[in-house]
């Protein structure tokens, strides 16, 4: 999934900035990551200005 390659490659990147990486809009992004959030596949680490993306592998 490209929001996940983003994250990975930057576990500090904004919801804006992955949105015109992948040209989907902030708020689609932010639908995306609440939905990767609830199925134990992310987690923010710290808060949302200084904090990063956690990718959880569940292999």
């Amino acid at each position: 999934m490209q929001l996940l390659d983003c994250i990975k490659n930057d576990p500090f990147i904004s919801a804006k900035r992955i949105a015109d990486q992948i040209t989907l809009s902030s708020r689609k992004v932010q639908e995306n990551l609440k939905k990767l959030k609830s199925l134990g596949l992310l987690e923010r680490v710290g808060n949302s200005k200084s904090g990063y993306w956690k990718v959880i592998d569940k292999a």
